[in-house]
């Protein structure tokens, strides 16, 4: 995952510790992620539940501007660096639904004011693969 410094910081020091989980939208251009939304979503005790249709009505107003929705980020305690189950059929399902439109997505976590634990999804024949990734701030 290649990510400008400027939006790793904000994703890392502007994501509010949890409780409640929070997240958003990460874009990319050139195979960078240079931009970010952060969620209006539905934040409960410990889960992130996202808010599809601002997300969706994000990604189609960065998509006038050139950047490709390429992940979405979301928050977890201190030492929660793996994603959860929950997590990863969440992960399946988004990947799935964009098959046919992106060849890799990004699902980081995000431990508030400490750093970003990044992971990716793909496809491969029929199954949806999860990945840790390495990370590259420029």
């Amino acid at each position: 995952m290649y990510i400008a410094k400027d939006v790793y910081n904000k994703i890392v020091f502007d994501t509010p510790k949890p409780p409640p989980e929070t997240g958003g939208a990460l874009f990319q251009k050139n195979g960078i992620v240079s931009r970010l939304v952060f969620d209006s979503g539905l934040y409960e005790y410990g889960k992130y539940t996202p808010d599809v249709d601002f997300l969706n009505h994000q990604i189609k107003e960065f998509a006038e501007i050139g950047y490709e929705f390429c992940g979405i980020f979301h928050s977890h305690f201190p030492f929660g660096e793996n994603l959860s189950n929950d997590d990863k059929r969440y992960i399946e399902i988004i990947t799935l639904s964009l098959k046919n439109q992106i060849n890799k997505l990004y699902f980081p976590i995000v431990l508030p004011k400490e750093k970003l634990i990044p992971y990716c999804s793909y496809i491969k024949g029929d199954k949806v693969i999860i990945v840790s990734d390495k990370l590259f701030i420029i």
